[in-house]
């Protein structure tokens, strides 16, 4: 029997969905290419760990301006 391990997207996806964000904004600001964001946003690679620093400050800065807007 085929195991297909369960892929957990990174919860930026849905900050990034309901806000509207453009993922290619998101994709530049980080400095990788769309398919790679999309990939780490779906589960499908790993982030490395820059990046996943990033994506911490990024979403800190949505919450934040969720926050205070």
């Amino acid at each position: 029997m085929l195991h297909i391990p369960e892929i957990e997207e990174h919860p930026l996806k849905d900050m990034l969905r309901e806000r509207g964000i453009n993922q290619i904004r998101v994709a530049r600001a980080l400095g990788v290419s769309l398919a790679s964001l999309s990939h780490y946003l779906n589960g499908y690679r790993a982030i490395p760990p820059d990046i996943e620093s990033k994506l911490k400050e990024l979403m800190d800065g949505i919450h934040q301006g969720a926050c205070h807007g």
